[in-house]
Protein backbone atom coordinates (compact mmCIF):
# COMPACT_ATOMS: atom_id res chain seq x y z
CA UNK A 1 0.00 0.00 0.00
CA UNK A 2 3.05 2.20 0.34
CA UNK A 3 3.16 2.19 -3.32
CA UNK A 4 0.15 3.67 -4.21
CA UNK A 5 0.98 6.90 -1.52
CA UNK A 6 4.31 6.79 -3.78
CA UNK A 7 2.37 6.99 -6.67
CA UNK A 8 -0.09 9.79 -6.57
CA UNK A 9 3.05 12.51 -5.33
CA UNK A 10 2.09 15.22 -7.79
CA UNK A 11 -1.21 14.13 -8.98
CA UNK A 12 -4.30 15.88 -8.17
CA UNK A 13 -5.61 12.63 -6.14
CA UNK A 14 -2.35 13.00 -3.84
CA UNK A 15 -3.18 17.26 -3.66
CA UNK A 16 -6.57 15.91 -2.03
CA UNK A 17 -5.11 13.30 0.20
CA UNK A 18 -2.72 16.25 1.32
CA UNK A 19 -5.32 18.37 2.30
CA UNK A 20 -7.00 15.88 3.81
CA UNK A 21 -4.59 14.57 5.99
CA UNK A 22 -3.72 18.05 6.91
CA UNK A 23 -7.22 18.64 8.29
CA UNK A 24 -7.09 15.50 9.82
CA UNK A 25 -4.18 16.65 11.28
CA UNK A 26 -5.46 19.42 12.60
CA UNK A 27 -8.87 18.14 14.25
CA UNK A 28 -6.52 15.88 16.07
CA UNK A 29 -4.36 18.47 17.33
CA UNK A 30 -7.68 20.43 18.33
CA UNK A 31 -8.99 16.95 19.83
CA UNK A 32 -5.65 16.69 21.40
CA UNK A 33 -5.39 20.19 23.06
CA UNK A 34 -9.39 19.70 24.57
CA UNK A 35 -8.46 16.39 25.87
CA UNK A 36 -5.83 17.74 27.92
CA UNK A 37 -6.74 20.88 28.76
CA UNK A 38 -10.40 19.57 30.50
CA UNK A 39 -9.50 16.24 31.78
CA UNK A 40 -8.73 15.55 35.05
CA UNK A 41 -5.63 14.11 35.63
CA UNK A 42 -2.99 14.63 32.69
CA UNK A 43 -1.21 11.37 32.96
CA UNK A 44 -4.22 9.38 32.29
CA UNK A 45 -5.16 11.77 29.65
CA UNK A 46 -1.72 11.16 27.85
CA UNK A 47 -1.96 7.80 28.22
CA UNK A 48 -5.62 7.82 26.77
CA UNK A 49 -4.21 9.58 24.01
CA UNK A 50 -1.16 7.62 23.31
CA UNK A 51 -3.61 4.36 23.49
CA UNK A 52 -5.88 5.69 20.85
CA UNK A 53 -2.87 6.89 18.72
CA UNK A 54 -1.56 3.08 18.98
CA UNK A 55 -4.88 1.82 17.89
CA UNK A 56 -5.26 3.55 15.45
CA UNK A 57 -1.42 3.42 14.04
CA UNK A 58 -0.67 -0.64 14.48
CA UNK A 59 -2.51 -1.09 11.75
CA UNK A 60 -0.76 1.12 9.08
CA UNK A 61 2.69 0.15 11.16
CA UNK A 62 1.98 -4.21 10.97
CA UNK A 63 0.28 -4.00 7.38
CA UNK A 64 1.16 -0.95 5.00
CA UNK A 65 4.80 -0.49 5.92
CA UNK A 66 7.34 -3.16 6.06
CA UNK A 67 8.66 -3.88 9.33
CA UNK A 68 12.18 -2.91 10.23
CA UNK A 69 15.01 -5.08 10.26
CA UNK A 70 16.59 -6.44 13.50
CA UNK A 71 19.58 -3.76 13.03
CA UNK A 72 17.54 -1.34 14.06
CA UNK A 73 15.49 -3.12 17.21
CA UNK A 74 17.75 -1.47 19.53
CA UNK A 75 17.32 2.08 17.82
CA UNK A 76 13.85 1.89 18.21
CA UNK A 77 13.63 0.45 21.63
CA UNK A 78 15.95 3.54 22.22
CA UNK A 79 13.43 6.02 20.80
CA UNK A 80 10.43 4.17 23.02
CA UNK A 81 12.37 4.93 25.84
CA UNK A 82 12.96 8.75 25.01
CA UNK A 83 9.40 8.87 24.28
CA UNK A 84 8.23 7.33 27.28
CA UNK A 85 10.05 9.98 29.60
CA UNK A 86 9.27 12.79 27.02
CA UNK A 87 5.45 11.68 28.02
CA UNK A 88 6.07 11.41 31.45
CA UNK A 89 7.84 14.98 31.59
CA UNK A 90 5.10 16.58 29.41
CA UNK A 91 2.34 14.79 31.48
CA UNK A 92 4.40 16.38 34.73
CA UNK A 93 4.43 20.20 32.93
CA UNK A 94 0.52 19.86 32.64
CA UNK A 95 -0.02 18.69 36.40
CA UNK A 96 2.17 22.07 37.25
CA UNK A 97 1.43 24.84 35.00
CA UNK A 98 -1.34 26.04 32.33
CA UNK A 99 -1.63 24.13 29.53
CA UNK A 100 -1.92 27.29 27.43
CA UNK A 101 2.06 28.02 28.32
CA UNK A 102 3.20 24.46 28.63
CA UNK A 103 2.06 23.22 25.36
CA UNK A 104 3.68 26.19 23.44
CA UNK A 105 7.12 25.31 25.57
CA UNK A 106 6.58 21.73 24.62
CA UNK A 107 6.20 22.41 21.37
CA UNK A 108 9.06 24.54 20.86
CA UNK A 109 11.68 22.11 22.94
CA UNK A 110 11.68 19.52 20.54
CA UNK A 111 13.52 21.90 17.19
CA UNK A 112 15.85 23.43 20.18
CA UNK A 113 16.88 20.03 20.90
CA UNK A 114 17.13 18.99 17.46
CA UNK A 115 19.77 21.63 16.80
CA UNK A 116 21.38 21.15 19.60
CA UNK A 117 21.83 17.37 19.40
CA UNK A 118 22.86 18.50 15.55
CA UNK A 119 25.57 20.63 16.45
CA UNK A 120 26.99 17.75 18.85
CA UNK A 121 26.87 14.94 16.43
CA UNK A 122 27.34 16.45 13.25
CA UNK A 123 30.21 16.92 11.34
CA UNK A 124 29.28 20.20 9.47
CA UNK A 125 27.68 22.77 12.81
CA UNK A 126 24.42 24.16 11.55
CA UNK A 127 25.73 27.87 11.75
CA UNK A 128 28.21 26.67 8.61
CA UNK A 129 25.48 25.79 6.40
CA UNK A 130 24.61 29.04 4.49
CA UNK A 131 21.77 29.89 2.90
CA UNK A 132 22.64 29.56 -0.30
CA UNK A 133 22.99 25.93 0.26
CA UNK A 134 19.60 25.94 1.93
CA UNK A 135 17.70 27.30 -1.22
CA UNK A 136 19.94 24.84 -3.34
CA UNK A 137 18.70 22.21 -1.16
CA UNK A 138 15.43 23.36 -2.18
CA UNK A 139 15.39 24.14 -5.74
CA UNK A 140 17.01 20.02 -6.14
CA UNK A 141 14.04 18.37 -3.99
CA UNK A 142 11.34 20.44 -4.14
CA UNK A 143 8.45 20.61 -7.07
CA UNK A 144 8.89 24.53 -7.18
CA UNK A 145 10.55 26.55 -9.98
CA UNK A 146 13.59 28.63 -8.50
CA UNK A 147 11.96 31.75 -9.56
CA UNK A 148 9.79 31.26 -6.76
CA UNK A 149 12.39 30.92 -3.75
CA UNK A 150 13.11 34.58 -2.72
CA UNK A 151 17.24 33.96 -2.40
CA UNK A 152 19.12 36.21 0.45
CA UNK A 153 21.76 38.41 -1.34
Amino acid sequence: MGEIFVSMAGTPQGEVLALFLALMSALAHAIFAAVNKGGVDPYLNRGAINVAYSLMAAPFALFVFPLPGEQLIPLLFFSFLLHIAYEWFQAAAFSRGSFTLVYLIARGIGPVVTALLHCLFSAKPWFLVSGRDYYSYLEQFSRLPSSTLARPN
